[in-house]
């Protein structure tokens, strides 16, 4: 009788009468009709689910996700589109950096204590963070792992080597527990290590793809040589490139997450970025406005606050599309006065961003740095670059959310034809990421804070980190480091500069071509990113900054001519190879002729033209 009782409880409401059982469950089992045919289960009942072996605990789900999320695994996205939704939860996507193997491969290792499959690590994934499409790959792609990646692959295709995880390889290059030392090649117990190789052919002749640019235009190139020389090629970049490289991208995300982890209640973080201009629209638009070029565009500056009190996202707009030294801290000031006024006891200010040598990594904003929080009231400064083509960062997203958001209005019948439209729009919607608005007149007003002659840093992409607690003076060094916080350390041997050749000249040791001179005989190595160089095109001399280099040619981004030693940047990075023999030297830095041409010196010009006559001569 009892056993029937539990079995009328299971069986009770309508899931009989919709398959049509309830006559066979009578017939065979004895029960009527009336306790099947009742609307609910029979209350009383316990039941309890087994316990499997391989259940993912709350705590490991939670570590998973925490590892997926951090900047070095995952990037986030800026697109207004790029939102996925999981039962009723929209997110914003983020892009996977690496593939799931190899990220269970690093989970592991970082937590050797946690006992998780790879499935079940692949089953705990994220929603929103998500494999990347060929389209986003492409435009996302950090080229200095791209490239190695690409030979490893075709070595490992060859079976020269038994592994094509590039950074295995360069790990069984250093020490066991390796350091700055070991990545950096400096380490004198494992600098002579070589990649371990099976039997090879050296003189079979093979092809490899190599990612370059050529006029604004991404492509692989092939490459046909001995596969010996494939892999000179690529030890030479696992310990020239990959190394400092892979090391500064760990290095920088480790060092700023503590940072913003251990925040204490004086300092204030902020991780800016400029996101792409928002595009202004009707929501009823005539032919010629929609196809043509009447839309302005709306700049926004875009970041996320980090104090003891949480995060809270920010965004400054304007009409101006400059996003030089002087629109940056424009667009700072309001934001710096905005956290002051909301926190008196705030006196330290650390800035988190990527690297853009026109925007940030710039002499110009190195000098505001110096001047602009110190009369806000902040006592000590420190700007720190992430590792160039892995910037993206939490910055990233808000412009994103702010255009959908604006979109969304004026699919509702909303008009947003100005910057101006678009800031007050958003604040009547009450959005939660705090608003400033930033006329033209405010950045042109600030022009005239900024010297005009101020000195060069040179090697400036290879600074992370500028530190300052004096105004007008900085401190910079290769690495960023808090390790005697408050205090400033001497880790990565920091260096002093005075920017303003008003007030003194520089302290620190310049090399030949920031005195003014044509430097004609530089030994072209990695040392060279981020000087200034004159390089040969089409029987014209162009000036520009070097951005990488390999064994055969000078990766640089030059700048356009509009004269006799007249130059401008263009509105699109004019980025290009140069062969070794087209690079004819290092220079200083143009001097400013207005607010956007610029010229070499006299003398330096001189030396330029006399060796394009030559060269024409010849």
């Amino acid at each position: 009788m009892k056993g029937r009782q539990i079995i009328s409880k299971v069986i009770a409401g309508n899931i009989l009468k919709k398959y049509w059982l309830v006559y066979a469950a009578h017939k065979e089992l004895g029960i009527s009709y009336k306790t099947m045919r009742s609307k609910t289960i029979t209350p009383g009942l316990q039941y309890s689910r087994k316990k499997h072996s391989n259940v993912v605990s709350n705590t490991t789900k939670d570590k998973i996700k925490e590892f997926m999320e951090r900047d070095n695994n995952s990037r986030a996205t800026t697109g207004k589109k790029d939102t996925i939704t999981k039962q009723k939860v929209k997110k914003q996507k983020r892009y996977l950096n690496e593939s799931l193997f190899r990220l269970y491969g690093r989970f592991k290792e970082e937590y050797p204590q946690v006992k998780i499959s790879y499935s079940k690590f692949c089953e705990n994934r994220p929603f929103w963070i998500v494999k990347p499409s060929i389209q986003d790959r492409d435009t996302c792609l950090c080229k200095t792992h791209a490239n190695i990646q690409l030979m490893a692959d075709k070595l490992l295709f060859l079976k020269v080597i038994s592994s094509n995880r590039i950074e295995s390889i360069m790990l069984s290059l250093c020490c066991e527990s390796p350091n700055y030392a070991c990545m950096y090649r400096e380490c004198v117990r494992c600098q002579d290590k070589v990649v371990q190789t099976a039997a090879f052919e050296p003189g079979e002749q093979t092809q490899w793809m190599e990612w370059r640019s050529k006029a604004e235009i991404r492509e692989k190139k092939k490459g046909a040589n001995p596969i010996q020389h494939l892999l000179e090629n690529f030890t030479a970049a696992l310990k020239n490139k990959f190394g400092k490289h892979s090391f500064n991208i760990a290095h920088q995300y480790a060092t700023l997450k503590a940072l913003k982890e251990n925040v204490q209640e004086n300092e204030l973080i902020l991780h800016v970025d400029f996101a792409e201009n928002y595009l202004c629209k009707y929501s009823s638009e005539i032919q010629a406005v929609h196809f043509g070029d009447s839309h302005k565009q709306v700049s926004l500056h875009t970041g996320v606050a980090y104090t003891v009190d949480g995060a809270l996202s920010f965004c400054s707009v304007s009409p101006s599309m400059r996003h030089d030294a002087s629109a940056i801290w424009t667009h700072l000031n309001p934001v710096l006065s905005h956290f002051r006024e909301l926190i008196p006891s705030l006196n330290t200010l650390h800035m988190i961003s990527d690297g853009p040598t026109t925007q940030y990594r710039s002499k110009k904003n190195f000098f505001c740095l110096s001047s602009a929080p110190f009369q806000l009231g902040f006592k000590k400064v420190t700007w720190n670059f992430l590792e160039a083509g892995h910037g993206k960062g939490a910055a990233d997203g808000v412009g994103a959310a702010l255009k959908r958001r604006a979109d969304g209005l004026v699919a509702g019948g909303t008009d947003i034809p100005n910057g101006r439209m678009f800031f007050e729009k958003l604040i009547e919607e009450k959005s939660k990421i705090k608003l400033f608005y930033i006329t033209e007149s405010e950045i042109e007003e600030n022009d005239r804070s900024i010297p005009d002659q101020l000195e060069t840093v040179c090697g400036t992409m290879k600074i992370h980190q500028i530190f300052t607690t004096k105004p007008g003076h900085i401190n910079w060094r290769i690495l960023s480091c808090f390790c005697s916080a408050p205090e400033d350390c001497l880790c990565f041997a920091p260096e002093s500069v005075v920017l303003n050749k008003a007030q003194k000249k520089k302290t620190t040791t310049v090399t030949e071509p920031c005195q003014g001179m044509l430097n004609t005989t530089p030994e072209i190595t990695m040392s060279l990113v981020g000087e200034w160089c004159v390089v040969c095109y089409d029987g014209e001399a162009y000036p520009g900054v070097v951005q990488d280099v390999d064994a055969e040619s000078v990766q640089v981004k030059i700048m356009s001519i509009i004269g006799v030693n007249r130059f401008f940047w263009p509105l699109k990075d004019d980025i290009l190879w140069y062969r070794h023999e087209d690079f004819l030297g290092l220079v200083p830095e143009p001097k400013p002729v207005t607010n956007r041409h610029m010229m070499l010196d006299g003398s330096v010009w001189k030396s330029v033209s006399s060796m394009m006559n030559e060269r024409m001569e010849v």
